[in-house]
């Protein structure tokens, strides 16, 4: 049985209930979204990191298999400490290595990762832009970065004692290999 779970402007996703698969087709959409998500996730893939399952793909729409976990804002609002610190290493591993990649992604909130059997699936690739990377792209991606690490802070930080938004953008920004000029806009 097939349950339309999300209708928007841009994007249906349906779920197959028998066969446990997502299908999302984006509407209106820039230039085949579809296939841009078969090519992201397949350079992340190749880069070790986890990401559901395609199915089937065309232009304009995408077919995976369900990851049966929890989104990590809810796995960390719930997370004793230790395994809080765990997920949020796991997260600036994974934020790190992508931005690394060159890979542009405007919305790296906790709720665009699934915890599934201890590992940290990115989901919803269809956002995700490899392309010219410019200085001023990174720079635009990595303000808005801390910003929703900060915000964060207001949810979770008052929930645990483990996570600070201002920790976890240091310890990504660390991580970024930025050739041969680094800018220190960010700590201001």
């Amino acid at each position: 049985m097939e349950k339309v779970i999300v209708n928007h402007k841009r994007t249906k996703v349906v779920f197959d209930t028998e066969n446990r698969i997502y299908t999302k087709y984006f509407l209106g959409f820039r230039k085949y979204p579809g296939k841009n998500y078969k090519y992201i996730s397949d350079i992340l893939e190749k880069e070790g990191i986890k990401v559901a399952e395609i199915v089937n793909f065309n232009k304009y729409s995408v077919s995976t298999k369900e990851i049966t976990g929890k989104d990590l804002s809810e796995e960390l609002i719930n997370s004793e400490k230790e395994r809080g610190k765990e997920l949020i290493n796991k997260y600036i591993e994974m934020v790190s290595k992508i931005i690394n990649l060159g890979i542009y992604f405007g919305d790296f909130n906790f709720d665009n990762f699934i915890v599934y059997q201890n590992e940290l699936y990115a989901i919803d690739l269809e956002d995700y832009r490899k392309d010219f990377f410019s200085t001023y792209r990174k720079k635009s991606l990595i303000k808005r970065l801390k910003r929703q690490l900060v915000e964060r802070t207001e949810i979770i930080g008052k929930m645990s004692d483990f996570y600070d938004g201002n920790n976890v953008f240091n310890e990504i920004e660390k991580r970024l290999k930025w050739g041969c000029c680094k800018l220190m806009i960010f700590n201001h």
